[in-house]
């Protein structure tokens, strides 16, 4: 491989007149050792002389003063005026780890990791509760792995949302088998609890955790709000026999908050008429307060107005 020749360079000067003009050759010894080109390594060697320039000016002509922060004052300058290229803050990197190997600079301080704040939160919280050691080992790893996600994708977790769960989800268990999905699931339903329990989240987003036998439908809408459900609702043809079934059905499930299993098992036995003689308009079907007031805390739980959707409870009519 060709070594090229430097001293052509602008600034080759002042980079032979810098005090730590050791940690230089260091940055080009290690480029020629991995293979880099040419002209890559003129590149890097032309910022760095740029960079020196840059501090001789700004220390008054005392190149030998050197903070940590000095290196990323210049990026930042550079990048403010579009003059950086790529590649050129790589270069200024190894120049800033060369400068740390000899002792010139302090190794730049570990940013914290919020996510592995919470974690440590959460654990303590699990010890408190009486969980074993191997279990909170369970539940404190796949913590992390949600919160660093999380973290990076959006940047804090108080705003976190039904859908962002969801499509973390699907992004990292779609196509697993459910009988390994229900500790992990049970063990994220656990976590979802203790971040809103902290006022780290806003809502309890544990509910947005479905069966693992449901993982494939979470990619769908959670609900519908009403203004979905009515026009859903006025799609049917009524003037068609399958049109009325569809409407019937759609408003079992939207009404009611019937299953589909538990809407394939009605039959006309289970519709009261009021009288013998009409069975039709003037007929009502029962349903338990139960099944009414789990809709009413489904739908008060996504933010939507129960009165429009969730009738009296005791009956509806037909």
């Amino acid at each position: 491989m060709t070594i090229p020749s430097f001293e052509t360079i602008k600034r080759w000067q002042l980079i032979e007149d810098w005090p730590h003009r050791a940690s230089v050759d260091a940055v080009i010894t290690s480029m020629i050792d991995k293979g880099y080109s040419s002209e890559t390594m003129v590149r890097a060697v032309r910022f760095i002389g740029a960079f020196i320039e840059y501090q001789n000016n700004r220390d008054g002509g005392e190149p030998e003063r050197l903070d940590a922060g000095d290196i990323d004052q210049f990026i930042a300058s550079r990048l403010s005026s579009g003059a950086i290229a790529n590649g050129n803050r790589i270069a200024l990197r190894r120049l800033q780890i060369e400068l740390v190997r000899a002792g010139v600079l302090c190794p730049p301080a570990e940013k914290a990791d919020p996510s592995e704040k919470v974690a440590t939160l959460y654990g303590a919280e699990l010890f408190r509760r009486g969980y074993s050691k191997q279990s909170i080992t369970g539940h404190v790893w796949l913590a992390r792995r949600f919160l660093r996600t999380v973290f990076f994708e959006q940047g804090d977790i108080s705003h976190l949302t039904h859908i962002e769960v969801r499509a973390y989800l699907t992004n990292n268990f779609e196509g697993r088998k459910s009988n390994s999905l229900g500790t992990w699931f049970s063990h994220l339903r656990v976590l979802l609890r203790f971040l809103h329990a902290t006022g780290l989240t806003e809502h309890d987003l544990s509910a947005a955790v479905p069966s693992p036998r449901n993982l494939r439908f979470s990619a769908l809408p959670a609900y519908m709000s009403v203004s979905q459900l009515n026009s859903v609702l006025e799609a049917c043809d009524l003037s068609t026999i399958p049109g009325r079934r569809d409407l019937a059905v759609l408003l079992l499930l939207s009404k009611l908050g019937l299953r589909a299993s538990e809407v394939a098992c009605q039959s006309a036995s289970k519709i009261h008429p009021l009288s013998a003689s009409n069975f039709g308009s003037d007929s009502y079907l029962m349903i338990s307060r139960s099944k009414l007031a789990r809709l009413s805390e489904r739908n008060q739980h996504h933010g939507e107005q129960v009165s429009s959707v969730v009738p009296d409870p005791g009956r509806i009519d037909c």
